[in-house]
């Protein structure tokens, strides 16, 4: 292993650099300059082609500084270039898309330490995810300093749970409340962060700067306006629901054959590929990826100088429909309620979940709080009347604050005696769930 010395500091560009031909000479100059100019030690890149590899590779400063990781050559795959020496290893995943974790290896100022890139599954594959962070963590457990960074395609607080809490997401560290979006809104899809930066908490290692790159259009659209709002949309969300409904009526109704490709997929948790075509309409991409990359600076401490507070989950709330909903009357009241949900501005996505072989149609709201805002729409009772029907608030508080920790929506009674009787058996304290018929009584139940 290649022993550093006397390190102050480490530098890291993590960037899905999208594997679309969409203005790929263009793009691809960008890219590599954006790569260049950081200067970092470490360039860990997603979604690199064979083309986009050969034309860096081919790059003077990449020849002149870096060591660069072997590839498994794919449709597209994981790069590290380094400048220090280092070690490369892989590990391959439970995948359905090829996926794997990609590492290297030094020592620094008398530790060891490993970089990590990764490219995790995407689209409707929580399952395959958790795995994959699994192994990842377990994989880096005997180095004290480590950095785990790419596309994490992970989709909110029910995902980013599984993290090991020996790590930190540094966006959060040293952002706090800032979104930190790293793909920007679109015509069809919100703005989210599938792209992080986690750092093993030591004590020894201190962040310092994290920011985003490639936010500006490439020359083609440098005279054209670019969004630079990426708060959600109104007309984002209504797609999203729209085709999402769509998709799950339609397979309800045996229409659907297969599922979409990965690059034209509707689902929220995706990467939000699309096809060409559509790039070409209004929601062409600008800048040098459908992504944002991110740079992060890191400084190398001699002693055991940083204490990390504790991380407060976040507060998001899901309303989970099962697939015995999926009735045009209920389409149509779905549409009804998303629009009042748009009028009243609480922000929600929509997407399809498979659970133990079970389809749901999910609402995401980013606040808990949110949910206080739909008790007068006629109707929902009616639709939330239903067993495999929960409200979920993953933030355990007691029943006094009029937050609990879940609630849990049942049909009958003899339902709401199995579920209690069964929650009790798991240890769960009465203060921190609600069992009831309905909406209206899980709403009284919290006083609203």
């Amino acid at each position: 292993m290649t022993k550093i010395s006397n390190l102050s500091q480490l530098t890291f560009v993590s960037y899905n650099v999208w594997f679309e031909p969409h203005n790929f000479e263009e793009r691809g100059v960008e890219l590599r300059k954006i790569m260049q100019e950081s200067n970092a030690d470490f360039i860990c890149l997603q979604e690199v082609t064979e083309p986009f590899f050969i034309k860096l590779l081919s790059s003077d400063w990449v020849r002149e500084k870096y060591y660069v990781s072997k590839v498994k050559v794919s449709r597209y795959f994981t790069v590290i270039l380094s400048k220090i020496p280092c070690q490369f290893y892989y590990v391959d995943f439970i995948t359905g898309m090829g996926r794997y974790l990609l590492y290297a290896t030094f020592e620094v100022n008398g530790q060891s330490a490993a970089v990590a890139t990764v490219h995790l599954e995407s689209l409707s594959n929580q399952e395959f995810r958790k795995d994959q962070l699994a192994v990842k963590f377990r994989e880096l457990e005997p180095y004290p300093i480590a950095f785990i960074m790419g596309d994490f395609n992970l989709y909110g607080y029910s995902e980013t749970r599984h993290f090991d809490p020996k790590y930190i997401d540094i966006w959060k560290f040293l952002k706090k409340d800032d979104p930190g979006y790293t793909m920007p809104r679109d015509e069809w899809f919100q703005a989210w962060r599938p792209d992080k930066v986690l750092m093993k908490k030591n004590g020894k290692c201190k962040p310092v700067i994290i920011e985003r790159m490639g936010t500006e259009p490439i020359p083609k659209y440098r005279n054209q306006q670019i969004d630079k709002d990426t708060s959600n949309k109104v007309s984002a969300r209504q797609n999203c629901l729209q085709r999402c409904l769509d998709k799950l009526f339609s397979k309800k109704k045996g229409t659907v054959q297969s599922a979409p490709p990965e690059s034209t997929v509707t689902n929220p948790v995706s990467n939000s590929k699309q096809s060409n075509q559509a790039l070409e309409g209004a929601s062409t991409v600008m800048t040098p990826s459908d992504h944002h990359g991110l740079f992060c600076k890191v400084e190398i401490l001699s002693s055991d100088q940083v204490e990390f507070p504790t991380e407060v989950p976040q507060k998001e709330a899901f309303l989970y429909f099962g697939s015995e909903l999926f009735t045009e009357q209920n389409k149509s009241f779905l549409n009804a309620a998303a629009q009042k949900m748009e009028a009243k501005g609480i922000v929600f996505n929509a997407f399809e979940d498979v659970r133990d072989g079970l389809e749901y149609m999910v609402f995401r709201f980013e606040e808990w709080k949110s949910l206080t805002l739909i008790t007068d729409m006629k109707g929902l009772e009616t639709i939330m009347k239903v067993g495999r029907l929960c409200l979920m608030n993953p933030i355990h508080r007691s029943r006094d604050d009029k937050n609990f920790g879940f609630n849990l929506i049942v049909t009958t009674r003899d339902e709401e005696k199995k579920a209690r009787t069964t929650l009790r058996l798991i240890g769960m304290d009465e203060k921190n769930y609600h069992v009831a018929l309905s909406v209206v009584d899980i709403l009284s139940g919290m006083g609203i």
